[in-house]
Formats: C-alpha cells, structure tokens, sequence
C-alpha cells in the first residue's frame, strides 16, 4: 500500500474495485483525514455495512456519495452515512438492492434534508408509504431519480411532487414495462413542478403525454427545458408538435421508439431548437432522409442515434458528415440501406472526432471493403476515435 497519512485530499474514486475488501478501507480511512468530500464508489461490490460504517465514521464531512450498485449495503450501513454525514448534498443509492429487503429501510425516511440531488433507481421497493415519505420531506432537492421503482404510482408522485415539485430543476421517473405511472400520474409535473430544465419519462408504456401539455404550453417553463427523455412508445403526435414549437432551447431530446415521430416534426425541431446537441430516434422508422437532412442543415449535433431507422440512405450520412463539424458519434446499426462508401466516406471525413458504430446483420460481406485492419467483433481506437464496423 503506497498511501501515506493525507489530510488534505477532498476526493476519492474507487469505482469497481473487485477486489477491494474490508482491510483496504480501513487502510484508507487510517491515511485519510477528514477533509474528503466527494466519495464515489460506484459499482465497489464487495462493500460491506462494516466499511460503510468505518467510513460514516471517519468521513463525516462528505458532500457528495455514490454507493450505485453497492449491493451489499443494507439498512443498517446507510443509517450510519445519514447519521453522521449530516452535509450530504447528493447520494447515489441506485441498485442498493439490499434496502428493498424486509423490513424495508428506516434509513430513507432519515435523508439529510440538506441533499440536492438524490438517486434511487433501481431500489424496487413496493412500499409506497416508505418512497413517499421519504421524499417529499427533502425540500431542498433540485435533481431526483425514481426510474423503475413499483412504489412510484400516481397517487405516490403527485404527494411528491406536491411538497418538493416547485423547487426540482431535475426529474427522471423513466421505467421499465412494469411501470404503474400512468398520464394521470404524469399530470402532478404539470401542476407543481415550475422549474424543471430536465424530464425523464422513456419506457412508461401507459403515458400518451397528454397532461404533460400544460407544462409544455406555458412559455416560462418550455424555453428553462434543455433534455427531455419522452421515448415512451404511445407519445402523441400533438405532444410533439408542442415540443417542436415550444421547446426551441433544447440541447437533449430522446425519443426513441416514439412512433409519431417522422420528418415533418424532424423538420420542425430542426428549425425550431437549433441549440440541439443530443438526438435519439432509434426504431422511429418514419423518418427519412429529409428529416435527417434537415437537422444536418440547422442544428450542430454531437451524437445522433439512428439505429434502426431503416429508411434513411447515404444522403443522410453524408449530410451529417459535411453539416455537422462538432460531431463525436453516430449509431446506425441496422439502417440497411447505408452503403460502404458512405461508411466509409464518414470515417475519412471525421476522423479523428467520431464515435461510429454500424451494424447490418446479414449484409453480404464486401471483398473490396478497406477496412481490413478493424476486427469485426469489437471497437478499434483511432486517434481519439473508436470505429466498428459489422457490415
């Protein structure tokens, strides 16, 4: 162990670290004084209560923890984290899956009430008392996640948001199929929520959108949204014709799956937010090239995923190519009419600024192809570039 006694270090990564066990932090807490503050250990599996309490105790001054995929942790390890780290400003608690353990969790009804952003995903509590109040009570939270939590119904988020909506900037209640939240439930944004540059709803398989529109309506509240994650497959065409219109300070819009989008919204959007950064359409298989040609032309994109618009052709890869300078990655998996020489026509004129990925499954292979020094089953770097090629 090479660390020697440091007081002044104020953060510490140790994200998946297999191997790291109860003996290598009480090394750490031993030769770290109490000035850290920022602590991520993402995804450090072998974290037991033991270590959390170790470092609770040593750390008191932390402001910022991530513990997402510690699963280890249960209840009485976090107690200790809320007890003696009463500064605490943004906990990362997604994956935690040993708080959903009967008896459920006393530790999340004890958040500090100083945190600003708070992450539960993945904590599949069915308790919906428990979620309720242990949210609705931290008033100072600017950013909260509660993707894929059973307790999260309507009746739960509009309690929620009733009591924290008007001071979130930040909300992502994305899902998975088994999601209860229906419009209903999304209607509680639009009633409390006033200050939102951040909406997260993909994978809610009941949501049509259509009580998010007074939200969307008010000019306020559309120009403060920068990112919004709508891909939920029922998404109404008068929903996005809203966004299109309304939303012109966008730099992050995800719809994929969405099936009302098509060139005419691409269209609009592209003339509308020209601020858009960020674009997910995957699977949105009405669009075409005029759609994608149109945001080349107006919008500045740094990543677009297309994979799985199967209608777009080569004029769509070049228009991105010669429109778009600042672009760093492109997914078109299985866009089946993208040809060779346009792949290859992206590559030759991005390098080294993309992050490329094709894909077609059962395409004849190209003899002529000139890309015989990328292996077909895995990413190559080039320069800062990472190239695959599965043609």
């Amino acid at each position: 162990m090479l660390l020697k006694k440091v007081d002044s270090v104020e953060e510490l990564a140790l994200t998946s670290c297999k191997r790291l066990d109860d003996s290598v932090i009480a090394v750490i807490c031993h030769h770290l004084g109490p000035s850290l503050k920022d602590l991520n250990l993402r995804d450090l599996y072998t974290l037991s209560n033991s270590s959390l309490i170790l470092l609770a105790n040593h750390f008191p001054n932390l402001i910022s923890l991530n513990l997402h995929g510690c699963s280890r942790i249960t209840d009485e390890g976090v107690n200790q984290i809320v007890r003696k780290c009463t500064s605490l400003r943004d906990l990362d608690l997604s994956y935690c899956t040993g708080l959903q353990s009967k008896p459920h969790s006393t530790s999340l009804t004890n958040l500090p009430v100083t945190l600003q952003q708070l992450s539960l995903v993945g904590v599949m509590s069915d308790d919906t008392q428990l979620i309720t109040e242990a949210v609705k009570r931290l008033r100072a939270l600017k950013s909260l996640r509660l993707c894929g939590i059973p307790a999260v119904n309507d009746e739960s988020l509009n309690e929620m948001l009733c009591s924290i909506g008007p001071f979130l900037e930040k909300l992502d209640l994305s899902g998975g199929l088994m999601s209860p939240l229906t419009d209903d439930g999304i209607s509680a944004i639009s009633r409390h929520c006033t200050k939102l540059s951040f909406i997260g709803l993909s994978m809610l398989k009941q949501v049509t959108g259509t009580t998010l529109m007074p939200l969307l309506q008010d000019h306020r509240r559309a120009q403060m949204l920068k990112t919004l994650q709508l891909g939920c497959f029922k998404l109404e065409p008068d929903v996005l014709f809203i966004i299109s219109t309304q939303c012109s300070a966008l730099e992050d819009l995800q719809l994929s799956g969405v099936q009302a989008v098509n060139d005419e919204f691409l269209i609009t959007v592209a003339k509308c937010c020209l601020s858009l950064k960020y674009l997910s359409i995957k699977a949105c298989r009405e669009v075409t090239d005029a759609g994608i040609c149109a945001l080349a032309q107006y919008c500045l994109l740094e990543c677009i995923v297309l994979s799985g618009v199967s209608n777009i052709t080569d004029k769509s890869v070049y228009a991105l190519a010669n429109g778009c300078p600042y672009l760093k990655e492109i997914y078109i998996s299985g866009c089946s009419k993208v040809t060779r020489p346009a792949v290859r026509y992206l590559v030759n004129a991005c390098i080294p600024r993309v992050n490329f990925e094709h894909r077609i499954p059962n395409a004849d292979p190209d003899p002529s192809s000139s890309f015989d020094d990328f292996n077909a089953a895995q990413p190559h770097p080039i320069a800062t570039t990472q190239y695959t090629d599965y043609i």
